[in-house]
Parts: structure tokens; sequence; C-alpha cells
């Protein structure tokens, strides 16, 4: 009998309620339509794939939930497959439509992970607010704006790379108060500016 070790059982479990707690906490914040609108398509598509490999293929129901699932993942084992004309046909459509739908949704699941992570590093204030990173500006988000600085209609990775630069300029001063060649290099150009 094959067991599997405790560990990786312990941290898939972990992963799965903070899986669980990001979308029931998404599911009850009044101002995210589009996570709702998107898990619903998602429930829906897998649904319908679900409903028409049961009875159009003659699949139990957890083999159909299961080829549903692995063809929009694109993961695809190849243990299943359809055999009429008619489920390939759909298939094909199933999965031009359901994998941006699906990509989508990770994408939008993602956005609000990585915010939660964010939120969870600085310093808490008492309002709930977070306090701005060291030798960072305190910014007030407008009616459109992100939490990572951006608005809504930039690109939407641009809150991630605006992440990514406070971080690198982080680091940066970090090592400058470490090398003082470096630390009197930021200083010259800060004085130039």
């Amino acid at each position: 009998m094959h067991t599997m070790p405790l560990l990786p059982l312990l941290a898939f479990l972990r992963f799965l309620a903070q899986f669980c707690a990001t979308i029931w906490r998404e599911l009850r914040n009044p101002d995210n339509p589009e996570f709702r609108g998107l898990l619903t398509l998602v429930l829906i598509i897998l649904g319908t794939g679900t409903l028409f490999y049961h009875f159009v293929e003659g699949w139990k129901w957890l083999d159909s939930l299961y080829f549903a699932v692995t063809t929009l993942t694109t993961v695809g084992y190849g243990d299943l497959a359809p055999q009429t004309g008619f489920g390939k046909l759909f298939t094909i459509i199933y999965i031009l439509s359901g994998l941006g739908v699906l990509v989508g949704f990770v994408n939008v699941l993602a956005t609000h992970a990585i915010r939660q992570q964010g939120r969870a590093t600085p310093k808490r204030l008492g309002n709930g607010e977070s306090a701005p990173l060291e030798g960072q500006q305190e910014q007030k988000a407008g009616p459109c704006q992100s939490h990572f600085g951006g608005h809504c209609e930039e690109h939407p990775f641009a809150g991630l790379n605006a992440v990514r630069g406070r971080r690198r300029e982080a680091v940066a001063r970090n090592e400058a108060k470490q090398s003082p060649s470096l630390r009197n290099k930021e200083i010259a150009s800060l004085r130039s500016q």
C-alpha cells in the first residue's frame, strides 16, 4: 500500500484552504463584480462540459467532470477522448471558448491573492490601511485607482510592474547601505536630480 508523505499532504491542504478562503473572500466583496462574473462563467462552462460528456459520450459523472477540467486547463492526459464526431466538434468549440474564460478567472484570482499577500507585508495602521513602505510616499487611491497605484485602464500587469519597481528600489537602497561606494553614487545621482 502506497502512503503519501505527511508534509506534502499538509502543504497541499494549506494551499487548498488558502485558495478556498480567497474565493470566499472575493465572493463576499461587493466591489468585485468581475470576479463573481468570471467564477459564474467558469462554473457554467464546466457544468456544460460535464453534462455534454455525460449524455453524449455516455461517460460517468466524475469522468465527465474530470475530462472537462483537464481539457480546459490544457493538461489533457489522454486517458479519455471523445469518440463521436459531435463530441469532437463540441470539444474544439469548448476549448476555444472556455480556455479564455478560465485564464481570465485564474488571472483575477491570482491578482487578488497577490494583492492580499502584498497587504499583509506592510505595517497595518489602526484604520485597516497599510502604512507605506520605507522610502515610499503615501498614495491616496482615487475612485478608479488600483491598490498597486495604477489606474483601472492600464495593462493588467502594470500594477505588478510597479510593485517590482518599488522592490528593486528597496533592494538598491539596502545594497547602498552595505557598500559605501554604491551609497556615494546614489547620493550623487539624487543630488543631480
